[in-house]
This record gives C-alpha cells, sequence and structure tokens, in this order.
C-alpha cells in the first residue's frame, strides 16, 4: 500500500488562493493509483494516532474531507433488512447530517466496523 506524507510543502487551503498546491488533486492522484493497483484505501485514523508516531514528530497536521467511494470499487445491489426504528434513525441521522444516501452512511459505518475490527 502506498504511504501519503507530504513534509513542509506550501499547501493551500480550501479558502487560499494563492498560487501553492491544492491538496485534493494530490489525493485523488494517491486514490487512484490504489485502486488501479488494487490496494484497498488506507484506514482512516485520528490525527492523535498520527501525533503520536514516532515517525511525525514534529509535524503539522491540517484535515481535509475527500469522499473516497469513487475508489472503492464497483458498486452492487443488497437487500439488507433492519428494524423500522434502526431505519428511521439512520434517515434521520442522513438528512441531519447531510449524508449523500442511507446506502452511503450504511457503507460508511461498515468500513468504520472493518477497520477497527483488524487495528
Amino acid at each position: 500500500m502506498r504511504f501519503l506524507a507530504v513534509n513542509r510543502l506550501p499547501f493551500a487551503t480550501e479558502n487560499d488562493c494563492s498560487p501553492r498546491f491544492s491538496v485534493r488533486p494530490i489525493l485523488k492522484v494517491f486514490f487512484q493509483a490504489n485502486a488501479a493497483d488494487g490496494e484497498a484505501a488506507p484506514t482512516p485514523t485520528s490525527a492523535a494516532n498520527h501525533r503520536s508516531n514516532p515517525d511525525f514528530i514534529g509535524m503539522g497536521w491540517g484535515m481535509i474531507d475527500i469522499d473516497i467511494s469513487p475508489y472503492l470499487g464497483k458498486t452492487e445491489k443488497v437487500n439488507v433488512t433492519l428494524p423500522g426504528h434502526v431505519i428511521q434513525r439512520i434517515d434521520r441521522f442522513v438528512r441531519d447530517h447531510n449524508i449523500k444516501s442511507r446506502s452511503s452512511f450504511q457503507a460508511d459505518a461498515a468500513l468504520e466496523k472493518l477497520g477497527r475490527s483488524h487495528a
């Protein structure tokens, strides 16, 4: 798996119009290359985990929200049976948190659970 780390490059933030590097295109290339090689997307982790890693001592951190679903492979339709109150809670959460869809929520929840079980 590829590892993406950047040290002291002058990245532009989303609200910064200066002619510096933009993070999003670099991340897209990273995820496209991983997908092309059949690699899984890296499991998200907290900034605290990165800060406590001795390899990253003294580095600064930034967070960026990027949709990695285009790099997870072809989607497949499945039927899931859930209790009505669970579906209502999911739908309310999706609506209140501006999530793309119920399916997107369920995929994110599954990936989060799978990531924790391999940690």
